[in-house]
């Protein structure tokens, strides 16, 4: 991920490095790379498990503004509104009725400890 001149965060593909020079496309963007100067700045590899997101963020190798905003988008694409830093619980409104809000689920959160189950309210 980078950020972008609008101050937004992007996934992007490393298409090559050579000379402190990087050069980045936009994944399913007709838009031709762009090549940046990166001589002097650190890059790090996005945390692999941001593929598929995570329960709780504070377990990312590096949670920076790209990392978190990326984590919470994959979970809210697999309608995982909740996700934990910690012991806080980050929520994405989801704009419609999910199927986790039934008996059954306040019934198998009750008595349980924040990190047992997967993000919940009921947590």
């Amino acid at each position: 991920s980078v950020v972008g001149t609008t101050s937004e965060w992007s996934d992007v593909k490393v298409q090559s490095v050579a000379g402190g020079k990087v050069t980045l496309s936009l994944p399913g963007s007709t838009e031709p790379p762009v090549t940046v100067d990166v001589e002097g700045l650190e890059a790090k590899a996005m945390d692999a498990r941001l593929e598929q997101g995570v329960d709780d963020m504070i377990s990312l190798s590096d949670l920076h503004e790209g990392a978190l905003l990326r984590n919470l988008s994959v979970r809210y694409a697999a309608g995982q509104p909740y996700t934990y830093t910690s012991n806080v619980l980050c929520a994405v409104n989801p704009y419609k009725v999910l199927p986790i809000y039934e008996c059954s689920t306040v019934d198998q959160y009750f008595e349980r400890r924040i990190g047992e189950l997967p993000p919940h309210i009921f947590a």
